[in-house]
């Protein structure tokens, strides 16, 4: 029998058992099929076919009004069933039997709970004129109300002369609260499982023999399979799939709902039946984790997506999207594909006309579970979206919102500052601080008074708040506002402890203010977070005992200046140590925009592509995420900063890739001809800025670390990278786009040295 036999006989057998319900509730003469001790021939005792006295319906009818895969469903009511289980049947026709008898047949439906607490239960049977002979194991679904749920369920008929009747049976038992369960878009099909593969396992994937060939010369030879109600996540993950395919190979595969007719090998993204029955569908999957598997003639891309809502993924970054990580996984190591800079000029796409695969079983999970940057976007010369894409194909993300301590009493001033002044601080000369305070042109937001247990109150309420109506988010803030948050109020005066000095005097005072709602939080739900930095007067180690559970602590940094010195390195992992006594969620904010902060630092770069691996080793497994606070939005920024972004968001997406392989990659693979002359020029920055002198001013960054002579010389390499790619695009446009952003650095150093600017 043929696929399309198989799928014929599908329809058939559906459209049997519906007409089979609607002649007999009519009156239908069964009887002359009866025979025992087989039971009904159709689908239902009678009894159950008929109005019953509890609900006014039977216990097995036609749905109409919810349906699934466009045709009616059999409704199962236990209200109304006599027995203790309400059964269904699918019988099959003896044409039907003497087809299929011998080979591997899968039945599936698909099967909703309506309400109630029991779940349906359906095997195969075998009789012959003797009786009952045997039977298949059993599949059942159900479990959750109001969710369509695939039903799978493989069986062989044995090919025995004597098999004479063949049924589906079906059941549902009576439970206390009455169930109804709903049975839609049932098909028979020939099981192309291998032979001895469980069906609900991940024991046997070994991949058949010979290549799997997605494309071939050019044309599109697999196509990819997705959910009927597919996710944006997954949407969007086929879409990337395809234009990378189509700028590698030329070709784009199809792209089918699942229960379409394919021919050939297929390409399953997300939740599918396989990615299902073989344990790889997102929710098998811890958020950000990622699998891609080859099960015999498929692939299976999957992995650990948001439960909570269907998102456009892009600038989605603070939910899990691990499908797409997965597919950009599959891109990477199958086709070569890299994206150095936003945008098409920024991405590396191998040309090649077949693509063929052999044994593929890669899987991952993060590093780090926060991988977020501040400012470094740069909308002015590259389209937003593209600069979106960039950050997402980088892996950019934040789960829950991301534990980005930040200050968060900002808007209290302008809801309490005239009704409550008692809500804010003191300051030195008694007036209350009820406005936003603002240094220079720079707001400082909100300054509370941590004594007043209102505020405690509010915070609470505040935060319980947010979490409700922000049901994605995992973390929420509670840091007082930026600059000097001293309370000169006899309450906050007697918790301060001066004597700790600038960094500490506050400690012990803010991380009780915090602790206190994180405890109270923590009450109502208990799987968010609250968080704080490590910051200003409250930066030193409280003395109190040990945090919530629910606190995350972010640590300040600055691995530009940190990582030059063995001496700041070790004293960084003193201090994550210690912090980690008091609470088992660190994380890093990293100011990387100090070496370009201050008059006279503009236009002066700094590279450190190896620091970062050395820094971030220290802190692997002492710290969860790290959030970088970069430069505002302008090309030259980024160019400046793009090859340390470009390593740092890969060493904490993994932080075991290799940097040297990294960096040599970039310069062959982006650069073609010019890649040596670059190399020379990121290779000289870099060991330039690691002699600075331990002042970072106008005259250590243009009379010591980089002097003219020097500038003129790693200027020489980029004039000699674009000469050396003319007429050789798009090597030649990007030598170009190097050399213009770099060109800041001559004109601030002429600026700095005697020239003008």
């Amino acid at each position: 029998m043929s696929r399309s036999e198989a799928l014929g006989i599908t329809c058939g057998l559906l459209a049997a058992g519906l007409s089979a319900v609607t002649a007999t509730a009519a009156g239908f003469d069964y009887s002359k099929y009866f025979r025992e001790p087989i039971g009904w021939p159709f689908t239902a005792r009678p009894d159950d076919l008929k109005p019953n006295s509890v609900t006014g319906k039977p216990a097995v009818g036609l749905e109409t009004n919810d349906t699934h895969g466009g045709s009616a469903a059999i409704r199962l009511d236990t209200a109304g069933c006599k027995i203790d289980v309400l059964c269904f049947n699918y019988q099959f026709s003896d044409k039907l039997i003497q087809e299929c008898k011998g080979k591997r047949m899968v039945f599936s439906a698909y099967v909703k709970k309506v309400e109630g607490t029991s779940h349906l239960n359906i095997y195969q049977r075998n009789f012959g004129t003797n009786g009952f002979l045997s039977a298949s194991s059993s599949a059942s679904k159900g479990r959750k109300v109001g969710e369509w749920e695939l039903l799978e369920l493989r069986f062989v008929i044995p090919p025995l002369e004597e098999v004479t009747t063949v049924d589906l049976h079906s059941g549902v038992r009576k439970s206390r609260e009455p169930t109804v369960l709903l049975i839609a878009d049932a098909k028979l099909a020939l099981d192309e499982t291998p032979a001895g593969v469980p069906t609900n396992s991940v024991v046997g994937l070994e991949p058949t023999k010979g290549p799997l060939v997605l494309v071939q010369n050019g044309k599109p030879t697999a196509t990819i399979v997705v959910a009927t109600n597919a996710t944006s996540t997954v949407r969007f993950a086929a879409r990337e799939l395809n234009r990378h395919l189509k700028a590698c190979t030329g070709a784009k595969l199809p792209v089918v709902k699942e229960g379409a007719a394919v021919r050939g090998p297929t390409v399953h993204i997300g939740a599918t039946a396989l990615s299902e029955r073989f344990g790889l569908a997102p929710r098998y999957h811890a958020p950000d984790s990622w699998a891609v598997w080859r099960v015999g003639d498929a692939l299976v891309i999957a992995g650990g997506d948001s439960k909570s809502a269907d998102l456009n993924p892009v600038g989605r970054n603070y939910v899990p999207l691990g499908t797409v990580y997965a597919a950009y996984e599959f891109l990477e190591r199958a086709l070569g594909v890299r994206w150095y800079w936003p945008g098409e000029l920024g991405m590396v796409a191998p040309k090649r006309h077949t693509l063929s695969l052999g044994r593929v079983r890669w899987q991952g999970e993060p590093t780090w579970d926060c991988r977020h940057t501040y400012y470094c976007k740069p909308y002015k010369e590259i389209d937003p979206e593209e600069s979106a894409l960039w950050w997402m194909r980088m892996r950019h993300g934040t789960l829950g919102g991301g534990a980005n301590a930040n200050h968060a009493f900002n808007e209290w001033p302008g809801r309490y500052g005239k009704t409550h002044p008692e809500y804010f601080r003191v300051r030195l000369d008694g007036s209350r601080s009820t406005r936003t305070e603002t240094h220079g042109k720079d707001a400082l937001g909100g300054h509370v008074c941590l004594s007043n247990p209102d505020v405690l109150r509010l915070t609470i309420e505040d935060k319980r708040r947010q979490f409700d109506t922000l049901p994605l988010w995992i973390y929420q803030p509670v840091m007082p506002g930026d600059g000097d948050i001293t309370c000169y109020c006899k309450e906050c005066r007697a918790a301060e402890r001066p004597e700790r000095g600038e960094h500490g005097k506050h400690s012990d005072h803010v991380w009780s203010f915090v602790n206190k709602v994180a405890a109270e939080v923590r009450k109502t739900h208990p799987d968010r977070f609250i968080t704080c930095m490590a910051y200003s007067s409250y930066s030193e180690l409280p003395d109190m005992a040990v945090f919530e559970p629910n606190v995350a602590v972010t640590l300040g940094a600055s691995l530009p200046f940190l990582a030059g010195s063995s001496g700041s390195r070790a004293g960084h992992v003193d201090r994550m140590t210690a912090w980690s006594t008091k609470s088992a969620n660190l994380y890093i904010w990293d100011y990387w925009n100090v070496t370009r902060w201050d008059k006279g630092q503009e236009g002066a770069p700094a590279i450190y592509p190896h620091a970062i691996q050395q820094f971030f080793l220290s802190e692997r497994g002492r710290v969860r995420g790290r959030f970088i606070e970069v430069h505002w939005a302008e090309w030259a920024d980024f160019v400046y900063d793009s090859l340390n972004m470009y390593v740092a968001f890969r060493l904490m997406w993994n932080m075991d890739e290799d940097v040297d392989a990294m960096l040599d990659a970039f310069y062959r693979d982006f650069y073609g001809p010019a890649g040596p002359w670059v190399r020379r020029f990121y290779e000289e920055m870099e060991a330039a800025f690691f002699k600075r002198p331990k002042t970072w001013d106008w005259s250590a960054i243009w009379l010591d670390t980089y002097p003219p002579e020097f500038i003129a010389k790693v200027m020489g390499y980029l004039r000699r990278a674009e000469t050396v790619t003319r007429g050789q695009e798009p090597y030649h446009t990007r030598a170009v786009k190097t050399l213009e952003g770099h060109s800041r650095m001559e004109e601030y150093s002429r600026h700095y040295t005697g020239g003008t600017k």
